[in-house]
């Protein structure tokens, strides 16, 4: 939740800001703000100290934080509109890293496999990624291996699941 909507005058604005704890938390398998409470937590969104510095982010690129930084910024005027995110030099490194053999950092996934608060915004993150930057060729082979994991047919990956595809 952005801090702007705790203060209830709120913009589109905060939608980015949402995406941007998103793109955190698939990057680092941690939320960016922690607290033994609400009000502590409440507290940490208010004053927005995002930190990438972080040991979850040692691989991420300098890119990818950079944007993370730009979408989480406190204040809405400043922070980047979803044409900006877009424009940012990250996509075009993304996309040519599509290209690429990769591998999924299995300290990340079981980190993100862990955690319980998979929200609907975050699937419909992935989705967005998959469906926008994939070939038709990448959809196939991540819908053949999401079948593959949903051994069950259930439409929905559990813990196990995960674990049991690594």
């Amino acid at each position: 939740m952005a801090p702007e909507v705790l203060e209830k005058n709120y913009n589109e604005k905060c939608d980015i800001w949402s995406c941007g704890v998103v793109l955190y938390m698939l990057l680092s398998g941690k939320l960016p703000f922690e607290g033994h409470n609400e009000e502590v937590l409440i507290k940490k969104i208010k004053r927005a100290e995002v930190s990438v510095k972080k040991v979850a982010f040692e691989k991420a690129s300098e890119e990818a934080k950079d944007l993370i930084l730009k979408m989480m910024e406190k204040d809405p005027a400043r922070r980047f509109s979803a044409q900006q995110c877009l424009e940012h030099p990250w996509f075009d490194k993304m996309l040519q890293e599509l290209h690429l053999e990769k591998n999924i950092d299995a300290e990340i996934m079981e980190t993100l496999a862990s955690f319980r608060g998979m929200s609907l915004l975050k699937n419909a993150f992935w989705a967005f990624l998959i469906s926008y930057f994939s070939t038709y060729e990448e959809k196939y082979k991540i819908i053949k291996t999401w079948t593959a994991l949903d051994w069950k047919g259930r439409g929905m990956l559990t813990q196990d699941d995960l674990r049991r595809g690594k």
